[in-house]
């Protein structure tokens, strides 16, 4: 589902009924193949600000590799995507060089 334009021009598409999200569905018993989507605003801001969000509740990080790697064991992991991160750190050393002697524009 999305904006026409951008759907005409991927190149494959997926059925919403084939997709899940961990904790609000269960599996299908036929699915073997399936492809993850790595959102880092779900990670527990206390271990790590990698996302957009900034969440002191989310997952651990150790929680998250291990999820992962549990649904790897039971079926075949045929993509990975990894969404919003945010390089806070670098954004921050890129202003304050910014003001620096030799390295203003």
């Amino acid at each position: 589902m999305g904006d026409s334009e951008i759907m005409n021009q991927l190149p494959a598409k997926i059925k919403v009924s084939n997709s899940i999200l961990v904790g609000l569905c269960s599996w299908d018993e036929g699915i073997s193949k399936i492809a993850i989507h790595f959102d880092l605003d779900v990670l527990d801001s206390n271990e790590m600000i990698a996302g957009v969000g900034v969440d002191p509740n989310g997952m651990k990080i150790a929680e998250t590799v291990r999820l992962i790697q549990d649904i790897a064991q039971q079926y075949d992991v045929e993509g990975l995507t990894i969404a919003e991160p945010m390089p806070r750190i670098a954004i921050k050393l890129k202003c304050i060089l910014s003001e620096m002697p030799l390295l203003k524009d």
